[in-house]
């Protein structure tokens, strides 16, 4: 069964997204199996099956949000780690830049069908969001280079 995605519940829509993955075969067997049904009340509309730019876009969703998955699984228990926590934010602000490299090509594909998605952009308001350039990998001392200098007396 596909876990449900909740609002209070952390990462739900990443478990869910990851579970329909390793279930795709037999998500995609129901739907050919209810498509085809005779009786029309009981027929799923094809605008709400899943395609390929579906199951496509439901990877690199799993690809993007793992990180996030496991720093907050990381970080949940009692003991103190605030220390690790800008480090780990470094890493993932290069992660996401990283991901947004790889899959820039894709955001933005005008043959995404759907029940919302015909001929449109992916994003709410049909509007891509506006992408800085990216920047190589940061060192340490270029992470900090944006502080205020101290004065020294």
């Amino acid at each position: 069964m596909v876990k449900q995605d909740n609002e209070t519940r952390w990462n739900s829509f990443f478990e869910s997204v990851k579970r329909a993955l390793q279930l795709k075969d037999p998500i995609e067997i129901f739907q050919r199996r209810v498509v085809n049904k005779r009786d029309l009340k009981k027929r799923l509309s094809e605008e709400y099956l899943f395609g390929d730019d579906d199951w496509s876009f439901l990877g690199i969703t799993v690809d993007i949000l793992e990180l996030v998955f496991r720093f907050t699984k990381r970080f949940e228990d009692r003991a103190p780690r605030i220390a690790k926590v800008a480090a780990s934010l470094h890493y993932q602000r290069d992660h996401f830049r990283r991901q947004r490299s790889i899959y820039i090509d894709d955001i933005a594909n005008p043959a995404i069908n759907g029940p919302d998605f015909v001929g449109a952009l992916i994003f709410v308001g049909h509007q891509l969001p506006a992408l800085q350039p990216i920047a190589p990998p940061n060192t340490q001392s270029e992470i900090f280079s944006d502080r205020p200098q101290r004065q020294r007396r």
